[in-house]
């Protein structure tokens, strides 16, 4: 719908404000949410994890094989007070991803976020990396957003 000059000119009510908290810090409360974290038994997704865990989420750490994300679940619990549970998985493999979000729910009764983190480099020149490689990387650096129904991403 467009708008005339004279309509423009106009004044105009703005629209209100929505409710929230004042405090940007309680904007970044996620208690009683469950994340998901892919790559969460270290590094950049271990840092992801401590964060949710301390904005009040209940985490899913998703692990491919470094099973500290195990203990990890198990120290983040003790600590915050919060759910927090290990699963193991291999994110190329699309089904794979669908039955563990289903899972996710299931355990948690909920899925509010979802953090990709998860991925791998194959560290040699382009030239030298095998078509099997290559699938290999794709399928866990581009397939989760396909698992998730993201199909404008595939």
């Amino acid at each position: 719908m467009s708008m005339t000059l004279e309509e423009a000119q106009v004044p105009r009510q703005p629209n209100p404000v929505p409710s929230g908290p004042d405090n940007v810090l309680e904007q970044f409360n996620l208690k009683g949410r469950v994340v998901v974290v892919t790559g969460a038994a270290e590094g950049i997704g271990g840092a992801v994890v401590d964060s949710m865990a301390e904005a009040g989420a209940n985490v899913a750490l998703w692990y491919r094989s470094n099973d500290k994300a195990v203990t990890k679940a198990e120290e983040l619990a003790k600590k915050h007070g919060n759910k927090f549970k290990a699963y193991q998985i291999e994110i190329s493999d699309p089904e794979k991803v669908q039955e563990l979000v289903a899972k996710v729910v299931e355990d948690f009764g909920r899925l509010d976020v979802m953090i990709a983190n998860a991925g791998m480099a194959i560290s040699k020149p382009i030239l030298e990396t095998s078509v099997e490689e290559y699938k290999k990387q794709f399928a866990v650096n581009g397939e989760l957003q396909c698992s998730l129904g993201r199909k404008e991403q595939c």
